[in-house]
């Protein structure tokens, strides 16, 4: 019997830290089939994501991209301006290295998991001659961005993997339905309970000076205006004299550059004077305990979520969820089955809904226990990589 030669994936992320997408890229090249695919993971700079591969077993390399152009906001590309044009000029020695990497390490497909990789990588891989699959992970408000990168999609690469159904919705009813499907991220509901037990759910009030038996209501992930905290300590305000046993942490920190937004969260708290319950502990790698120690998860989002991986984690450790609806979020709750549905911006909605929680734990089990059944149903980890796994080889094999 001849013995299929494995086809080698190059999976590119211009991040070199951990934030969701990050974590389900780690996901996916954990259950890779290794008789099908050789993966190599490429990177910025070294960083977690880096460390993370290495100790799976997945080789690792390096290009740099200009400083000026990792650190550029999509939502300030203005096309035919003097700074996206100095921006692609910038690129075009990134591109032709990548080309070159490609050659060399004999890659068959590109594999694309931010934005910036999605137009290097696709750019690479046409000069090159290599298959890319771009796994599309935004919703992009803004309609120029949005019709320029959705034409560009159908230029650089052979197949689009969207994270949920409000993703793929912005191709288009006219996109070609052979070139995209969803592929929901996906948890390893068993692994979330363990790590989550296998942490500390006491540290999180020791850091915080919590008394043991105060509840917690809180936030987690990257602090970003986009993400919502502000609309989360504005709800907390309203909370905080009717349940005075209850504490308020937003757990997480800044990854892209939002510190001016952080220092107006510490001004806004100070303003509406619940300083003392209202808690910025920061990040911590142990985040599923510090989601398992919480008696509520609010997930806050202004612009449409392309996934809530935070959202998912929660439902698995039967953590009640009250979110903003719009995007992914549609998709994930049921309201009032599987958890609360509120619209965005909306302060005091939101309080009401976590009112409820607090007056009502029979009700918040309820929730959990359900969103815990649901969440191990449809989004497990198996059947999320053997997709994966079939449309890499669909693409490799052209």
């Amino acid at each position: 019997m001849i013995q299929r030669k494995k086809t080698r994936v190059l999976f590119f992320d211009h991040v070199p830290f951990l934030g969701g997408a990050e974590q389900s890229l780690l996901d996916i090249l954990r259950g890779l089939d290794r008789e099908r695919f050789e993966p190599l993971l490429l990177v910025t700079s070294p960083g977690p994501l880096a460390e993370r591969a290495l100790a799976i077993g997945v080789a690792v390399r390096y290009i740099t991209v200009p400083e000026a152009v990792l650190r550029r906001k999509r939502y300030a590309i203005r096309l035919l301006s003097p700074r996206s044009f100095r921006d692609a000029l910038r690129l075009l020695p990134v591109v032709v290295r990548l080309a070159a990497l490609c050659r060399r390490e004999r890659i068959g497909v590109v594999h694309t998991n931010t934005l910036k990789a999605h137009l290097i990588g696709g750019l690479a891989g046409r000069l090159c001659g290599c298959r890319v699959v771009w796994h599309f992970r935004d919703i992009l408000v803004r309609p120029g961005l949005r019709r320029l990168i959705v034409w560009l999609s159908r230029r650089l690469s052979d197949r689009v993997i969207a994270i949920s159904g409000a993703v793929k919705d912005q191709f288009g009813a006219g996109y070609p339905a052979s070139r995209i499907e969803v592929i929901y991220n996906a948890i390893d509901g068993d692994e979330v309970r363990r790590q989550a037990a296998a942490g500390d759910r006491l540290a999180l009030r020791r850091e915080l000076g919590v008394p043991e038996g105060a509840r917690l209501v809180g936030m987690v992930g990257q602090i970003a205006r986009w993400k919502g905290q502000e609309h989360f300590i504005r709800a907390a305000a309203l909370l905080a004299p009717r349940f005075p046993d209850v504490r308020f942490p937003i757990i997480g920190e800044v990854q892209f550059d939002e510190w001016e937004y952080k220092t107006e969260l510490i001004g806004l708290i100070r303003e509406l004077r619940p300083a003392e319950r209202i808690i910025l502990p920061g990040h911590h790698h142990d985040v599923l305990s510090r989601i398992g120690a919480l008696d509520a998860l609010a997930h806050c989002s202004v612009e449409p979520e392309p996934f809530g991986r935070i959202v998912i984690e929660a439902m698995a450790l039967g953590v009640p969820v009250v979110a903003a609806s719009g995007g992914a979020i549609d998709e994930i709750i049921t309201d009032g089955k599987t958890g609360i549905m509120v619209p965005p911006c909306d302060a005091r909605a939101l309080a009401m809904a976590l009112a409820m929680l607090l007056e009502q734990p029979r009700r918040a089990a309820s929730l959990g226990a359900a969103a815990r059944e649901m969440a191990g149903r449809r989004f497990s980890m198996a059947g999320m990589v053997a997709r994966i796994n079939d449309v890499l080889e669909g693409v490799a094999d052209g």
